[in-house]
């Protein structure tokens, strides 16, 4: 079922004025009354297409882990925190490294220099979030 985000948005805007609630406790209230529009977007199918992909890799990465788990707590069983075997081998040691705590830096009162070199960077971030839709 695909509702129109248009008329959601302001029957939402409406509820909140009315009732005084937050726009997430309006919004819910709004699917309710949102008209139903079939199809509104054509990316709909590639979009749930990418969450049942998503839901699928997730449910994958979380039987990685648990095996992974498993792998890491024999590792810990081992004298030397190694295994190995045919074509294989593994390892869960500990290893110490140095970062740089630029906050540290600042307070300790280097703020100049910390500005002189610190330089800003653009990066794109991709988000798509599956929103509750009523059944």
């Amino acid at each position: 079922m695909k509702y129109n985000r248009s008329e959601i948005m302001v029957q939402a805007h409406n509820i909140r004025k009315a009732e005084g609630v937050t726009m997430s406790v309006a919004l819910k209230k709004s699917w309710g009354v949102a008209k139903l529009t079939v199809g509104a977007n054509p990316m709909d199918d590639t979009v749930q297409e990418y969450f049942r992909r998503l839901e699928a890799a997730d449910k994958a990465m979380k039987a990685l882990e648990e095996i992974k788990a498993e792998i890491q707590a024999a590792c810990l069983e081992s004298p030397d925190f190694c295994l190995s075997g045919f074509g294989w081998n593994a390892s869960f040691k500990e290893v110490t490294s140095n970062r740089f705590d630029s906050k540290e830096f600042k307070a300790a009162g280097y703020a100049d220099l910390y500005k002189q070199y610190s330089h800003p960077q653009t990066s794109r971030r991709f988000l798509c979030k599956p929103v509750a839709v009523p059944a």
